[in-house]
């Protein structure tokens, strides 16, 4: 390989997880609303496994040879029972992972039309919060210890200090928004609201909302 060719291809290079893991993608989906813009979540249906009756963004894992916005985008219409049509794709977000090994990749779009449909086997009910409301209430910050435990089989005899090893722990934040009409968003969800719409709005904010209904 040409020299210029290797270089080009490391200033070109995406990085991401050496380890991809489990990977999912969640849509953030920007509705207008008299005027105004609000972001669409949903209450997890109470049969569910994994997570049920909790406040989460539409989403799932990404199959194979999908990418992270086309998971999200298919998830959304699944879970709302909406056209792919009734989606205006804007653009990724930034990714989180979590102390468990989960990747979340986070997608930004607008739902048009959207009339408050939803499969009642993955989503108990729908509901959308200001994004004024979010950027006026701060979450707060609490953090839980993360701490490395060993599984069978490992080979202790092969570290230092064997069982004994002082494993470095680490710190997890968790934010928790004020309770807006009875519900209180946190986890996973209220991290991802928070630091998109921070950073939209260190881009300039969105645009204006009503100038929206006009195209």
């Amino acid at each position: 390989m040409q020299s210029d060719v290797f270089y080009e291809q490391l200033k070109n290079y995406r990085p991401g997880p050496m380890e991809p893991g489990r990977q999912s993608a969640v849509l953030l989906p920007f509705v207008v609303i008299n005027g105004r813009w609000e972001l669409l979540l949903e209450e997890r249906a109470h049969g569910l496994r994994a997570q049920p009756g909790e406040l989460c963004l539409p989403g799932g894992g990404i199959e194979t040879g999908e990418s992270p916005a086309q998971a999200a985008l298919r998830e959304c219409c699944e879970e709302l029972l909406i056209q792919p049509e009734q989606l205006e794709y804007w653009g990724c977000g930034d990714l989180l992972t979590t102390p468990g090994g989960l990747t979340v990749h986070t997608v930004l779009a607008r739902l048009h039309g959207y009339t408050g449909t939803f499969s009642a086997d993955e989503v108990h009910t729908t509901f959308t919060v200001p994004v004024s409301w979010l950027l006026e209430n701060r979450p707060l910050r609490f953090e839980c210890e993360t701490i490395t435990h060993t599984c069978p089989g490992f080979p202790h005899e092969w570290v230092p200090g064997g069982e004994n090893y002082p494993w470095r722990k680490g710190r997890w934040p968790v934010y928790f928004y004020p309770e807006y009409q009875g519900r209180r968003i946190w986890g996973i969800t209220a991290k991802i609201l928070y630091y998109t719409l921070e950073r939209l709005k260190n881009m300039g904010g969105l645009p204006d909302a009503a100038e929206t209904l006009l195209k």
